[in-house]
């Protein structure tokens, strides 16, 4: 029959933002004033991402833009790390880890969220969620640039309320380059960028600050040079969900942790990654 599971599809998305909100990110700045779960992150950036759209409409040019297919995926797109955790984001950024992680999340998003819909809408909804590792088209770029514009206001919201400098500084830190990239495409990510600029430059160009741009480009170094035995100092740490799927992705589902292999014998860098912030 058509629409088949329509019924149960309540349940489903019930239980699906139950598990979202479970999941809280920046977790590790504990004097953070924001409490952001993956459900609040994906309806912020749904509004965000209709007021970016807007803003590209009247200051700029969305003729190469999907704007439903855009909301569509900025509505839902952290629903896969909803189901697995959140993770570290210079973590996110390393060449082996963060495709895994990606991999992982949307597996998750099809195995226990989309695998429940009805047969009709499966596939549309899957491509809209992949729209956010899409570098190729205007939409997927545009989609990239609304998530670091929410990034950098979510840390313009955190130093307004008086929490953590930390956390501010850090997203300033790592997104300001992203900014540029984006501003130099789309009229609207340069609308945004003129009012933070002075703010962002204030914030990088105090003691601390500076402190921070160094500790963020030494991390990243750190990080896109892990060891075996670097990384085997995280494992105690990683959430347990995480770390399994993690190592069966690894190991090719094969049972062994001791020798990573791709599933062909092959292998590979053994990674792992740590739980907290963006």
């Amino acid at each position: 029959m058509a629409l088949e599971g329509i019924l149960n599809l309540q349940q489903l998305l019930d239980a699906t933002i139950g598990r979202m909100q479970r999941v809280q990110r920046w977790s590790s700045y504990g004097d953070r004033r924001c409490r952001e779960d993956s459900a609040t992150h994906s309806l912020d950036h749904t509004f965000l991402g209709r007021t970016f759209y807007e803003a590209e409409r009247v200051h700029g040019d969305v003729r190469d833009i999907d704007g439903f297919r855009l909301i569509s995926a900025l509505s839902f797109h952290d629903t896969g790390e909803g189901m697995n955790g959140d993770v570290r984001w210079d973590l996110k950024q390393h060449p082996i880890i963060g495709p895994l992680l990606e991999r992982m999340e949307r597996d998750a998003f099809i195995r226990d969220v989309i695998g429940g819909f009805p047969i009709e809408a499966q596939a549309p909804i899957i491509a809209d969620y992949d729209l956010q590792d899409d570098r190729e088209s205007r939409t997927g770029r545009f989609f990239n640039a609304i998530e670091v514009a929410g990034y950098l206001l979510r840390a313009v919201a955190e130093l307004q309320t008086g929490g953590s400098r930390l956390l501010v500084l850090h997203v300033f830190a790592k997104q300001r380059a992203a900014l540029d990239r984006h501003a130099e495409e789309f009229a609207s990510i340069r609308l945004l960028r003129a009012h933070l600029n002075p703010l962002v430059q204030r914030e990088l160009e105090s003691p601390d600050g500076q402190a921070i741009v160094a500790e963020v480009a030494a991390s990243r170094a750190r990080t896109r040079e892990l060891r075996i035995d670097d990384i085997r100092t995280l494992l105690d740490v990683i959430p347990e969900p995480i770390r399994v799927k993690m190592l069966a992705a690894l190991t090719g589902a094969n049972g062994h942790t001791d020798g990573p292999s791709d599933g062909n014998g092959a292998e590979q860098p053994e990674v792992v990654a740590t739980p907290v912030a963006e």
